[in-house]
């Protein structure tokens, strides 16, 4: 049986961002955050490599391979290699936001 991320990251953002982002009014900014975690392809943990690997948004995701384990962007590869069905799932230890994009003022 295949583990399945235990908490969304999202829920663990501080709550005025949180609001911010599940504001309709910022439905940008949310499209942007979440493009921001996908590539195309899928892409399995054994198959990643150190290199910058382009995000839907745009954005490049950098990523660092070493023993101790999978960094995307600074963040920890938590949980690998999870299946959907639309792709596989690499969860990480803290949201991805993008450089250019401010959540909240």
């Amino acid at each position: 049986c295949q583990q399945k991320p235990k908490r969304p990251k999202f829920l663990a953002l501080p709550k005025a961002k949180l609001d911010f982002l599940l504001d309709p009014a910022n439905v940008a900014v949310l499209r942007e955050v979440l493009l921001h975690h996908v590539v195309t392809g899928e892409v399995m943990a054994k198959d990643l490599n150190t290199a910058s690997y382009s995000a839907l948004d745009g954005t490049l995701l950098d990523v660092v391979v070493r023993t101790s384990g999978i960094t995307i962007d600074g963040a920890r590869v938590t949980m690998a290699d999870v299946d959907a069905t639309n792709g596989v799932v690499h969860a990480v230890s803290s949201v991805l936001v993008p450089d250019d994009v401010v959540i909240g003022s």
